[in-house]
C-alpha cells in the first residue's frame, strides 16, 4: 500500500470539505521500536505519546481510559477486545439538549451517518430527558500500528468527530450565546 499524505486521507473522509483544526497528526519520535515501520503490539503508551506530541493535556482514569479535551470537548481513548487490539475513541458533545430537540437531533445524526465514514453519530436520551450526543470512531490493530499509525487515527477521530459537533453547533445554537 502506498503512502497517502494528510490533506488526500482528510478529504477523502470528510468528502473534500475542509475544516481548520489545531489537531494534525505528525511524526511522532517516540518509537519505541528500532524499526518506527515495523507494527508492534497496540498500547496505551501509543496513545499517550501521540497525545503529548500534540500538547493535549491527558489523564487517566479508574480504568486505565485515557481522555483528553479538545475544543471544550471531552474524548476518551480505550483499548478494547479480546486482546485489547481495538482503538476505540469516543466523543462527547459539550453541550446538552431537551428531549424537544430528539427528532431534529436524530435526523442530523442519522444525516452523518449516511454522508459520511468517521464518526459512527448517536445520541442518547437520559432518564430525566436531557439528551446527550456522540461521536464514536473504532479502529482495529490486531496484527499492530506503528506509532504513526495510531496518530493518523486519532487527529483523524478528533478532526470528524468535532466537524460532527460543529454541525450540531451549527444547527442548535447555544442559547446562551444568543440572549437578546
Amino acid at each position: 500500500m502506498g503512502t497517502m499524505n494528510w490533506r488526500t486521507l482528510r478529504s477523502r473522509i470528510t468528502g473534500g470539505t475542509r475544516a481548520e483544526t489545531t489537531v494534525t497528526p505528525g511524526r511522532v519520535h517516540h518509537q519505541r521500536h528500532a524499526d518506527a515501520s515495523v507494527p508492534i503490539p497496540l498500547s496505551q503508551d501509543h496513545i499517550t505519546t501521540w497525545l503529548t506530541a500534540h500538547d493535549l493535556p491527558y489523564f487517566i482514569d479508574s480504568d486505565g481510559t485515557a481522555g483528553a479535551i479538545h475544543t471544550a470537548r471531552i474524548f476518551t481513548f480505550a483499548l478494547i477486545g479480546q486482546h485489547k487490539e481495538v482503538l476505540h475513541i469516543r466523543g462527547r458533545w459539550n453541550r446538552h439538549a431537551t428531549i424537544e430537540r430528539a427528532e431534529q437531533i436524530r435526523a442530523l445524526c442519522n444525516d452523518w451517518n449516511t454522508t459520511k465514514i468517521w464518526p459512527k453519530a448517536y445520541h442518547r436520551v437520559r432518564d430525566d430527558g436531557i439528551i446527550e450526543v456522540y461521536g464514536e470512531s473504532n479502529m482495529d490493530f490486531e496484527h499492530g500500528a506503528t506509532y504513526d499509525q495510531v496518530g493518523t487515527t486519532l487527529a483523524c477521530a478528533i478532526q470528524t468527530t468535532t466537524q460532527f459537533f460543529d454541525e450540531l453547533d451549527r444547527h442548535i445554537p447555544d442559547p446562551a450565546l444568543h440572549r437578546p
